[in-house]
């Protein structure tokens, strides 16, 4: 079993679960003994004694979190290229199966303690405007849409607020097509809430918008509803 510094911060309720968490951050490369940092909805996060964050998945057998943490994984490493973007992003290193972990930067907060703020408080104000502007200047990048939350970003002393939870992101334009090759080639599979006529969907919205040109749109589209002739496609 690894070994959990902070266990004090454990809710009894999860203790079975974060410890097995544990496990795996430890079978991904985590070196003990592991700070407990937080539970989310999607995962559960430690600091390892070489000072990474370790995001460990929760359900790790079920695709959705395998590809949502995947997604995640993909997010941070891609806004980590973006110079102007890189300071407010924890930086991803990884992101390993079959234990379904992201291995990141762990930027640390101003008091050792995560700083929450009320919505109107001038902390979140901005954090509110730190995420803004990431999600402006990154859909040049192909993303958009990553989930708002005070408890994503982590306030630090030299950086500012810092994503370090980045739920939900959205793919755009090119970066999307090539999401969807992918699907159809295997390279991905096909996730739980993401059938074939949402993919269809997204394809539609980013040509309207000016993103891919129509006729690529279109392409894929066909190729879509060949490879999954049982789906309703009608409009």
């Amino acid at each position: 079993m690894a070994l959990i510094r902070t266990r004090e911060w454990i809710d009894d309720r999860f203790l079975a679960e974060i410890e097995a968490a544990g496990d795996r951050a430890v079978s991904a490369g985590a070196s003990e003994p592991l700070r407990y940092l937080g539970i989310g909805m999607t995962g559960v996060v430690f600091q390892g004694a070489e000072g990474h964050a370790w995001k460990c998945g929760r359900s790790p057998d079920r695709r959705f979190i395998q590809e949502g943490l995947r997604e995640e994984y993909e997010f941070l490493r891609d806004a980590c290229r973006v110079p102007s973007v890189a300071r407010n992003v924890a930086c991803a290193y990884r992101f390993r199966m079959p234990e379904v972990v992201i291995e990141r930067e762990c930027p640390m907060p101003r008091s050792d303690e995560r700083r929450h703020y009320d919505f109107q408080s001038k902390g979140s104000h901005r954090m509110w405007e730190t995420h803004q502007r990431i999600q402006r200047l990154m859909e040049p990048y192909g993303w958009r849409g990553i989930e708002f939350k005070e408890d994503s970003y982590v306030v630090t002393a030299d950086r500012g607020p810092v994503l370090v939870d980045a739920s939900n992101p959205i793919r755009v334009g090119w970066p999307y097509v090539r999401y969807v090759q992918d699907i159809l080639s295997g390279i991905r599979d096909l996730q739980e809430l993401e059938p074939p006529t949402t993919l269809a969907w997204g394809l539609r919205a980013d040509a309207s918008d000016g993103r891919i040109p129509k006729d690529v749109a279109e392409t894929w589209i066909r190729k879509l509803q060949r490879t999954f002739p049982g789906e309703d496609w009608r409009d």
